[in-house]
């Protein structure tokens, strides 16, 4: 929806909501946690755009602890993006297979 002179002007539903096409699609970088696509699409409104996906290769846990004052506890760690020691809730990435249950115990 968008505002015209304070009213609601509601768009065409079926252009609106029209599908992407895909153009090209390119691997753009891939590791052992995460794998990049770089996808050119079409918009319904005939521009293209890219969209980059990041996909990650195994699943994350995180634990959100209580003391017996019912007090969150957090972890201090080290982040390279921040060049900070940031406090987190504690977690990592699971082994391929690896119930997420005992991933979370263990992080």
């Amino acid at each position: 929806m968008t505002m015209d002179d304070n009213h609601l002007i509601e768009p065409d539903a079926a252009s609106d909501l029209a599908p992407w096409g895909q153009v090209s699609s390119v691997a753009a970088f891939h590791n052992r946690w995460l794998h990049v696509t770089l996808d050119t699409v079409r918009l319904p409104n005939g521009q293209t755009y890219e969209y980059t996906t990041i996909r990650r290769e195994v699943e994350g846990v995180g634990v959100l602890g209580f003391n017996a004052a019912g007090q969150v506890l957090l972890q201090r760690e080290y982040r390279h993006p921040v060049n900070q020691v940031i406090w987190q809730a504690p977690g990592g990435l699971t082994s391929p297979g690896e119930d997420r249950a005992c991933a979370a115990r263990t992080a």
